[in-house]
C-alpha cells in the first residue's frame, strides 16, 4: 500500500528492482544518491509502476539507454480522469506527504503533493542514446 517513497542521499547500490512490485506507488524519489548501473536491464515485471506520477532519478550514476517500452506503462502520468482532477493531496487522510523537486535548476519543496502533479526527472546521470 506504499504510495510515496523518498530515499535520502548516501545510498550506494544498483536500482532496487523490487520497487516495481509496489503497485500503489505514486511518488518515487531516488535523487542525489550513488545509485549506478542500468534501470531497465534486470526488470522482470510485466507492468511497471501503474500509479506512478512522480519519478525522480536525478543526480545519480545510472547509465544505459532509456527504452520507450518502459515508459508506456506509466499510465497514471498519461491518463488523468475527471475524478482525478479535483483538488486533493497525497497523504491527506493519514499524514502530509512532501517532496523536493528541481525544475529549471530551481529546487522547490512541495509541502503538499497535489494528486495531479506529474514529473519525471532523470537529469545528471549517464543515460545515452535516444528514447527508442
Amino acid at each position: 500500500m506504499l504510495q510515496v517513497l523518498d530515499i535520502g542521499s548516501k545510498v550506494d547500490d544498483t536500482f532496487p528492482y523490487w520497487l516495481e512490485s509496489l503497485l500503489e506507488l505514486q511518488v518515487l524519489v531516488l535523487h542525489s544518491n550513488q545509485f549506478y548501473g542500468s534501470v531497465w536491464s534486470c526488470s522482470k515485471m510485466k507492468h511497471y509502476f501503474p500509479k506512478l506520477k512522480v519519478f525522480d532519478l536525478s543526480n545519480d550514476r545510472f547509465c544505459g539507454p532509456l527504452p520507450a517500452w518502459y515508459f508506456k506503462d506509466l499510465n497514471a502520468m498519461k491518463d488523468v480522469s475527471e475524478a482525478d482532477r479535483k483538488l486533493q493531496y497525497m497523504g491527506e487522510s493519514y499524514y502530509q506527504d512532501s517532496i523536493t523537486v528541481t525544475m529549471e535548476r530551481l529546487q522547490l519543496e512541495l509541502v503538499k503533493i497535489i494528486t495531479t502533479f506529474i514529473a519525471i526527472d532523470f537529469s545528471n546521470n549517464n543515460f545515452h542514446g535516444e528514447i527508442a
